[in-house]
């Protein structure tokens, strides 16, 4: 099946099962959104050559993603107030992570490690002529698991673009003296 853009009302419909939903508008990118495209797109293609000026600096920002699993999941872009009920942008992300990166001389062994974000946005975004998936993500800082289970992270850190593929689902995030803990219906579930 190939990519399709359907009227702004209705999707983006990608090839691996997940689709980008309205609203949806033409989106120019700062110069601190390219320079982390170009982060992004160097895990998966050599851009070292590639000058900022070479990468488009156009793409379709949506509000909503549709998951495999037919979940919704929101983007900070379309809050329209302030009812903590209903945020539905604050997500897990599960990323393969090459375990020896830091000792070169290592082979490479890969483990899918879960992060945790805030979705800012999703973008299509053409590179080397294919659209790509993204979200614009605001990481948290590293996730600490306490002797009775509770995850918690102290504050938000940098900001990335990743493949759209990668969020697995909504997570809750819930302050309570500077810290923030995660809520996980899902994981709550299994046990």
């Amino acid at each position: 099946m190939s990519p399709k853009i359907h009227d702004e009302h209705l999707a983006y419909t990608g090839e691996n099962g997940q689709d980008f939903y309205f609203p949806s508008a033409n989106y120019k990118l700062s110069q601190s959104e390219l320079r982390k495209i170009k982060q992004h797109f160097s895990t998966i293609s050599d851009v070292s050559g590639l000058q900022l000026i070479s990468f488009s600096h156009e793409g379709i920002k949506y509000g909503r993603l549709r998951t495999k699993d037919g979940h919704y999941i929101g983007s900070k872009w379309i809050r329209r107030n302030e009812d903590w009920s209903r945020i539905n942008y604050t997500v897990m992300v599960k990323i393969e992570v090459d375990i020896y990166a830091n000792y070169p001389k290592r082979p490479s062994v890969f483990e899918v490690q879960d992060f945790y974000a805030i979705v800012e946005y999703y973008l299509t975004y053409e590179f080397e002529e294919s659209k790509a998936m993204l979200a614009y993500i605001q990481w948290t800082s590293p996730v600490e698991e306490d002797n009775i289970g509770l995850k918690s992270f102290k504050q938000l850190g940098a900001y990335a673009f990743i493949d759209a593929s990668a969020i697995d689902h909504c997570v809750g995030f819930i302050e309570i003296e500077n810290l923030f803990y995660i809520v996980d219906k899902e994981v709550d579930n299994e046990q």
